[in-house]
């Protein structure tokens, strides 16, 4: 703590009560708001704290797997030599599991090609007691990851590598390993039959091993398989594995997501005619065919598929299919699968056992490419195993050029123009009555419960109507189901970002539940798309009315205003920790065309980064095909700097990475720049001066003849005044190396500061000077640095008077005051929420806890977790009756976006364990890149009055990989008369002082403090961003 003082004699009555004098500005600064009547407590929700509660972990044993001996002697293994090393593994772990089984632990699986580990589901409260058994070096967390929802093979230039100068690199002898849903082998764009009857009769048998002539070494696509959880298998519950990948048809309602993303990697084609295509894969393909499904970026390799989801939900057997795609000896592993906020998992300390697979295939030579995600342009969203070390994560944009569109003309006079989303049919010139649905508040309703629709509900006839709703938490087409079975004429979704929503195409039905799909019957109404900026044209003000009537005219095929644009669904980085740069490359993900199981020969249309990934893995075989002994660092390098930037219309480094891949540089490139992450990383930097980096960056040219690079800079986001330097040309000579510097230049009063997120990202353009060298392909080698400009408040205390000084600041800031309840001196390694120390601070109805981390929090909605255990008894002891909570909003309700923070209450036991229903009380705007948070709740939610006015508190809290500590001792606070009140705080100007005045008064006696708590979050994070002040 700081060597200043609080006298406890500072006592004046004049000093206003904290609520009165700073409540105002707190209220500005913390920006925190009720939430409304519709957002209810929707979620099944567990705290973090409830220590029997079971968690599943990867226990990491000693020696080494399969991958690591191979990277020991620096080559692949034989077969045989592969099933040694794992059958020595095998033996280590049967001597461990009587030990896990003894602490009450069940083991899941074993692995030894990947990871030498066992799986295990123990309660957490028993963990640590695994780290202590007999060869046991780590024990891991385990993920819980989610799918990710003929112009792309096209548009991403894949015919011209089928048919390039250099050779016909079409995917020949390349193994491609597709870890998803399954796969339908009976689809015509595998090379299976190409019936229903075919699907339904592999289904029939789907637990038994499939025929060695659809999935094996003699079949024409599928090379092996395994099914590692079984149909029914949702995440939670028991996998039941077996040898058949089959995927789960869409015409029962579900994705068919693996078949959709394995025919965009590998498919053979299929003509229009239904049969399967057999070539020839040329650059002429789809000018001299024609085709119901195009063929994959690299038809040609060999495919092997992990089944890791079930028909529904989510998985937590990632782990085990890299370990089997390992033992399969593939070249590229894709995953269109993700965990939002990277680092996420559900188990307890550590890193994730996921990221130790990426980082041990990759180190094997495997490239490892994953989705984005789909949760939008939030700043650190982005998503695991993508982040992971060694991986190249996939952003998705949109790769139609034209998209139906509509004109509403609507009652009043006002027109929007729309998308018609599914080419659904109608008159045109027919006059809908609208028909809003709403919340109970007057805003628009997302419309994902069923209830809304029914007329026998809501005493409301749809019939020739449309019904408009709110995009967001549901599947999008449901709306557009769910209005058709209740009798509308046609739906319409108003977007939740800028533009339009993507293009659905055709909508089937059957699916199990709102937020996987259609529940009812196929569409056939017309499904608009309305832009968020014409939501309220239609809908009318909070509350009403709506337009009462909406004439739609059909204007045809439209430019699409999306097109080479990032995908208003895509997940945007950086990366959580070190702000490196993800996503790494974009792909097309938007409305594309693929394989639909359980159809013969059909396809379906979906848009995610799951759809993108595939393109980018296709990729990768092409260019390992084109470069078999480049190394796996430089077949990523190939892969992202080869990307087009200029293609991408909207380009920012933390939404698209390098930009739009393109499959012909990449096998074409004969030169790489070796970079960590293929791109150039300034990191995170604190702005209290002017910035200036300088990064060597190293060129390789694998190629037999010297290549001269003219090298430009662009910078592409970022504030005006930076700027990025380099020289005019590099030359490197054959299989060699060449460098030369990089600098940025940032000022320091440049960024801002404040709860916003700053970054400056752009690109180094390499041209080779001759169009015959280097096959005159560029490299585009990016740039980024996330920055925030920085106080550098210092405090003093004296007698009734703080002082706070801003010497060599480059923004103004203003202090918060707390009451201090509880210190940790020590960091305990807590990921993302290290806490050091806590306090109490009144805001008129409210109380205001205050936290600060001895680290940096790249953002708190990272499912990190805060646990306030609430003793409001005023007896003596600690016993809590009472648990504050504040994390990630989604996690509470359907209601909050996962951009959202938020704080509920819940009633507790006497061990704080919850025990009844709780209320979501606020949401909160928390700083990206801080050391401080701020957990609001009411004095009411507490039962706190002036006859009982005393709190006692203990403060646990979770990291973003489930591990966590509990605060030292417990903090005491007079809700209505502080120990310690505070006059208004100052805003303090770059290298300017200020003073507040404070108190202490008789109530110390009661709800003792350990001193005086300054957030000042504008600091440098860590223990500068609160000045803890000790009672003397």
């Amino acid at each position: 703590m700081s060597r200043s003082v609080v006298r406890r004699s500072a006592i004046s009555a004049a000093i206003a009560l904290l609520g009165s004098a700073i409540g105002a500005a707190s209220m500005a600064q913390e920006a925190f708001q009720p939430v409304g009547s519709d957002v209810s407590l929707d979620q099944p929700f567990v705290q973090r704290g409830n220590d029997t509660q079971p968690t599943t972990v990867m226990v990491m044993l000693s020696g080494d797997s399969v991958v690591k001996m191979e990277k020991r002697f620096g080559r692949r293994l034989e077969r045989s030599e592969r099933e040694s090393v794992a059958s020595a593994r095998r033996a280590e772990q049967d001597t461990v599991r009587p030990h896990i089984e003894r602490l009450g632990g069940k083991v899941l699986a074993r692995l030894q090609h990947a990871l030498n580990g066992i799986k295990v589901q123990i309660p957490r409260n028993r963990i640590n007691s695994l780290r202590h058994l007999p060869g046991v070096v780590d024990v891991k967390a385990v993920g819980n990851y989610n799918r990710l929802n003929t112009n792309e093979v096209q548009l991403i230039g894949a015919p011209q590598a089928w048919q390039s100068t250099l050779g016909a690199f079409q995917g020949q002898g390349v193994k491609i390993a597709i870890l998803d849903t399954g796969i339908d082998y009976t689809h015509a764009n595998f090379g299976g039959p190409g019936t229903v009857a075919a699907y339904n009769a592999a289904a029939a048998t789907s637990t038994a091993p499939p025929s060695p002539l659809l999935v094996g070494p003699s079949a024409p696509k599928v090379k092996g398989g395994i099914d590692l959880v079984g149909d029914a298998y949702t995440g939670s519950n028991t996998p039941v594995p077996d040898a058949n990948p089959l995927d789960c048809s869409v015409t029962a309602g579900f994705s068919g997501h693996g078949s959709h993303v394995a025919g965009t990697a590998t498919g053979l084609g299929v003509l229009t005619s239904g049969a399967t295509y057999s070539g020839p894969y040329t650059a002429s393909a789809y000018s001299t065919n024609s085709f119901r499904i195009g063929p994959g970026v690299a038809p040609k390799a060999d495919l092997y598929v992990a089944r890791v989801f079930g028909c529904s939900g989510s998985t937590n057997v990632v782990a085990e299919a890299i370990d089997w795609a390992v033992a399969q000896g593939v070249d590229v592993i894709s995953m269109s699968l993700g965990a939002d906020f990277g680092n996420v998992g559900n188990g307890d300390g550590g890193s994730l056992a996921e990221a130790q697979a990426v980082a041990d295939a990759t180190a094997a030579g495997i490239v490892v490419v994953a989705a984005s995600g789909n949760s939008g342009s939030t700043p650190y969203i982005t998503s695991a195993p993508g982040v992971y070390e060694g991986a190249i994560s996939v952003a998705a944009t949109d790769a139609l050029p034209g998209v139906p569109t509509a004109s509403l003309a609507l009652a009043g006079g006002a027109s929007v123009n729309v998308l018609n989303a599914n080419g659904g049919a109608y008159a045109s010139g027919t006059t809908f009555p609208v028909r809003v649905l709403r919340n109970a508040d007057g805003t628009v309703s997302l419309g994902c419960d069923p209830n809304e629709y029914d007329p026998a509900v809501t005493g409301v006839s749809l019939a020739g109507k449309v019904v408009v709703t709110q995009r967001g938490s549901c599947a999008r087409v449901f709306r557009a189901g769910a209005a058709q079975h209740f009798g509308a004429a046609a739906a319409a979704m108003i977007n939740n970002a800028a533009g339009l929503p993507p293009y659905e195409g055709p909508i089937p039905g059957g699916a199990t539940s709102p937020t996987s799909g259609n529940i009812y019957e196929p569409v056939t109404i017309p499904f608009f798309g309305i832009a968020l900026a014409d939501g309220a044209t239609i809908s009318g003000p909070t509350g009403g009315p709506a337009a009462a009537t909406a004439q739609a005219t059909n204007t045809g095929i439209s430019p699409n205003a999306g097109f080479e644009k990032i995908a208003s669904f895509s997940s945007q980085g950086p990366r959580i920790g070190d702000s490196a740069m993800r996503p790494s490359v974009t792909a097309p993900g938007v409305s594309v065309v693929s394989t639909a199981s359980g159809t013969g020969n059909g396809f379906q249309i979906l848009s995610g980064t799951s759809m993108a990934t595939p393109a980018v893995a296709g990729v990768a075989v092409l260019a390992k095909q084109a470069h078999p002994g480049w190394s796996q660092p430089d077949l990523r390098a190939a892969i992202v700097q080869t990307a087009s930037p200029s293609m991408m219309k909207d380009l920012a480094q933390r939404a698209e990475g390098g930009g739009l891949v393109q499959a012909q540089a990449a096998v074409a490139t004969q030169a790489v720049v070796r970079m960590p992450d293929e791109s150039i990383s300034f990191g995170f930097q604190d702005l209290l001066s002017d910035f200036s980096g300088t990064k060597t960056v190293t060129v390789h040219n694998a190629a037999t003849k010297a290549v001269q690079f003219n090298i430009a800079a662009v910078k592409t986001t970022g504030p005006a005044a930076a700027t990025v330097s380099a020289p005019g040309y590099v030359i490197v000579n054959a299989n060699s190396d060449a460098t030369f510097p990089v600098r940025l230049d940032v000022p320091a009063a440049s960024v801002g500061g404040g709860t916003g997120f700053q970054d400056v990202g752009g690109y180094l353009q390499l041209t080779p000077s001759n169009s015959r060298l280097n096959a005159n392909v560029k490299l585009s080698v990016p740039f980024y640095m996330v920055a925030h400009s920085r106080s550098n408040m210092a405090v003093s205390a004296s007698g009734g008077t703080l002082t706070y000084g801003n010497a060599g600041g480059a923004i103004s800031s203003q202090p918060v005051p707390f009451v201090l309840g509880q210190y940790q001196p020590t960091p305990l390694g807590v990921q993302q929420l290290d806490v050091r120390a806590v306090g109490v601070r009144s805001s008129g109805t409210n109380l205001i806890f205050g936290l600060n981390t001895h680290n940096r929090m790249s953002t708190t909605l990272a499912n990190q977790e805060v646990d306030i255990c609430i003793d409001t008894s005023g007896g003596p002891g600690f016993t809590p009756n009472k648990i504050l909570i504040g994390l990630n909003g989604s996690r509470f309700s359907s209601s909050l976006a996962k951009s959202t923070y938020a704080t509920a209450v819940f009633p507790t036991d006497a061990n704080c364990n919850i025990n009844g229903s709780g209320t979501i009380l606020f949401t909160v705007t928390q700083p990206t890149d801080n050391s401080t948070l701020q957990l609001p709740v009411t004095l009411a939610a507490l039962g706190l009055s002036s006859a009982s006015p005393r709190i006692k508190y203990v403060v646990n809290y979770y990291g973003t990989d489930g591990s966590g500590a509990q605060m030292p001792g417990v903090g005491s606070y007079n809700a209505f008369t502080p120990a310690v009140t505070f006059g208004a705080s100052p805003v303090v100007a770059p290298n300017g002082t200020g003073t507040s005045s404070f108190a202490v008064n008789a109530e110390i006696a009661n709800t003792p403090a350990l001193g005086v708590m300054l957030l000042l979050r504008d600091n440098v994070p860590g223990a500068a961003q609160a000045a803890l002040l000790p009672l003397q």
